[in-house]
């Protein structure tokens, strides 16, 4: 019964992941041994598979916590017991929720626009006026003078840039699969120690 947390965590991970990189699938293939393709395909129908993979996770801990009480067969005088445990767990689960609201928020904020337009004109403008500030003096070294002035404004322009949303999947940007990785690697191993040996 816990199990299905630990498989919907993973799927909450991968959601994210493709939620905000604007990803309108999930491969399977991400989840391999944690859910079944047909899971995968309904939690990527949802246009927000990160807050169905939530759900799940909240729905199988109010069933686990239900479980351990007929099994235990709690008393009214614990139950509070158990009104406490949900609450912690829905401030994790909720937590998680706010997390992925804030890198939403984070995709969603472009640069001010007096920003951008004031820094891409006054580029242009020095990357015109450049060539014939320097030909007097320089006469063919401005060329490659020019060249390597040119690489390094429009390098930064590009940087910034790149800084607007941090998620997509390119080279400068957060290695957003490596950190998918490395949260089922590490709830793998939690079930090892657990010995859980099968995560479905």
């Amino acid at each position: 019964m816990f199990l299905i947390t630990e498989r919907w965590t993973c799927a909450f991970g991968v959601a994210t992941k493709a939620t905000l990189r604007g990803e309108s699938s999930i491969d399977p293939i991400q989840l391999t041994g944690i859910l079944h393709p047909s899971e995968v395909a309904k939690m990527a129908s949802f246009t927000h598979p990160g807050l169905y993979a939530a759900s799940k996770i909240r729905r199988a801990v109010k069933q686990a916590i239900h479980h351990v009480e007929s099994e235990e067969n709690v008393s009214t005088k614990t139950s509070g017991f158990r009104a406490l445990w949900m609450e912690i767990f829905d401030m994790k689960i909720n937590s998680l929720v706010g997390q992925v609201g804030g890198m939403e928020r984070t995709k969603a904020t472009p640069l001010p626009l007096p920003y951008v337009s004031h820094l891409r004109t006054c580029l242009l403008l020095q990357l015109l006026i450049m060539p014939h500030m320097f030909y007097s003096s320089y006469q063919l070294w401005t060329i490659p003078i020019v060249a390597v002035v040119s690489f390094l404004l429009l390098g930064l322009e590009a940087a910034a840039t790149d800084c607007v949303c941090p998620f997509e999947n390119r080279t400068n940007h957060l290695n957003m699969d490596g950190f998918c990785g490395t949260l089922i690697r590490d709830i793998g191993q939690i079930l090892t120690q657990l010995n859980y040996t099968d995560p479905v």
